[in-house]
């Protein structure tokens, strides 16, 4: 079985493919690094504009970005 980032060949032979690079500023990456990666992925997505949130979702996230303030 392939490994992640691994490809099977149509010959058997597993090719080796590289993992995607993931660039974010340093800011970002600042104020995520102590998150839980639930709530460091639901901000990215927020923040992307690609996130429903709800109003308890924001209220979490503006909590969440104090704590990281103090």
């Amino acid at each position: 079985t392939p490994k992640t980032g691994d490809s099977q060949e149509q010959d058997g032979t597993v090719v080796s493919k590289p993992f995607p690079n993931i660039c974010l500023p340093s800011h970002v990456l600042q104020t995520m690094r102590d998150m839980a990666p639930e709530d460091a992925l639901k901000k990215l997505l927020a923040g992307m504009g690609t996130f429903g949130t709800t109003a308890a979702d924001q209220e979490k996230a503006l909590q969440l970005e104090q704590e990281d303030n103090e």
